[in-house]
């Protein structure tokens, strides 16, 4: 795993991966919400499809960092890794604000929210899938020590645990019949908008330069 090969393969595999399952999770999603009219299941897909582009960025990344040292380059490309890694965190915040933004507008302008069985069926079979994802990219990050990785096993579990809150918010719903869909979107953008942050305080410190760990020195 120390090869730059090796730690491109890795990339690559886990952007692949990723792509294929956040593809159908999109499709599903998006059918889901459109028919159901709830903009917590619409606004869990486009999260969804933000998270197919931060896996193409993520192949990318690898490609690109694998690249040799050259004359402008004397010390490599190996912190494009990093980069990436901001860049996916700013594309998490973005989807969390807009989120926000329509969740908002969703509790001004409440709308009926039609469920069945299928619905509750489609966020859970999306619970477990995203769970699996997140282990994908954690058990990878952490054989190859990757950050862009790690980034993407976070964004994962906070998919997972946002869908988790739109499965609870949607079943709330129907039981109660009081809709608290919008409210749901809130403290899920909440939620993402502060893992956002949390990430791009992590990954903007190796971009600036920070102290070599004791035990190593």
């Amino acid at each position: 795993v120390e090869s730059e090969n090796v730690r491109t393969a890795y990339g690559t595999m886990s952007g692949i991966f990723g792509i294929i399952t956040n593809c159908v999770l999109v499709i599903i999603k998006l059918f889901i919400g459109i028919i159901s009219a709830s903009i917590s299941i619409i606004a869990d897909a486009i999260n969804n499809l933000s998270d197919m582009g931060s896996s193409l960025l993520t192949i990318i990344g690898f490609k690109i960092s694998n690249k040799p040292a050259d004359k402008d380059h004397p010390y490599g490309h190996q912190r494009v890794e990093y980069i990436i890694s901001l860049i996916i965190a700013m594309i998490i915040a973005f989807v969390g604000l807009e989120l926000l933004t329509t969740s908002i507008d969703k509790i001004i302008n409440p709308e009926v929210v039609k469920v069945d069985l299928i619905t509750f069926i489609v966020l859970g079979v999306a619970i477990v899938l995203k769970a699996l994802q997140g282990l994908f990219y954690l058990s990878a990050s952490k054989k190859i020590n990757s950050l862009s990785l790690k980034a993407s096993a976070k964004d994962s579990i906070n998919d997972c645990i946002s869908t988790t809150a739109v499965l609870v918010g949607t079943i709330i719903s129907k039981a109660s019949g009081y809709n608290v869909d919008g409210i749901v979107g809130v403290l899920v953008s909440a939620f993402i908008m502060y893992s956002a942050i949390n990430l791009i305080k992590e990954t903007i410190d190796p971009l600036i330069g920070v102290s070599t760990d004791s035990d190593y020195v």
